[in-house]
């Protein structure tokens, strides 16, 4: 495979031969990894999107997983009302509802293993809704893989 140096130690998870050879590392996992992390995830996203027992297994794995959506319940009829509205516009794009954006999340951890939402708090443009809330969906796509930083000696690495 082109930019891949076989002869070095660590993940074997995206060769695509028919037999993995066993290679012996005292690398940390992190280090491991990351250096075959894109390439991995590229694999993962293409059998999701170009293949229909990826695309099927995604789906059946989100619909296990969340079903109809994850619900709460409330006693007070008041917070149940209020929370039946929010959840039919919880989206900042106005795209679908909370139980869409749950299946999104879990389709999203299946494909590609992460998935961010960002929470704004601000006046909703819909008076209807009470709640301040609103959720924005940032896809893994966005995230620069080579990005690392150690602070207060904690490596922090994207993945």
């Amino acid at each position: 495979m082109a930019g891949r140096n076989p002869s070095s130690p660590g993940f074997s998870g995206t060769l695509v031969g028919y037999r993995n050879t066993r290679r012996v590392s005292n690398s940390p996992v992190d280090e491991i990894a990351i250096a075959e992390l894109e390439q991995l995830r590229a694999i993962c996203r293409d059998l999701c999107r170009n293949l229909a027992l990826g695309s099927s297994a995604r789906t059946t794995f989100a619909t296990s997983l969340v079903g109809t959506g994850i619900e709460v319940s409330f006693n007070n009829p008041l917070h149940r009302k209020q929370w039946t509205i929010w959840k039919e516009h919880c989206n900042i794009d106005g795209y679908g509802n909370l139980g869409n954006t749950q299946a999104l999340w879990a389709q999203e951890i299946f494909q590609s293993g992460e998935i961010f939402t960002q929470m704004h708090l601000m006046d909703n443009p819909n008076k209807a809704v009470k709640v301040p809330l609103m959720l924005q969906n940032i896809s893994a796509d966005f995230l620069d893989l080579r990005f690392t930083e150690t602070q207060n000696n904690i490596r922090a690495v994207v993945s």
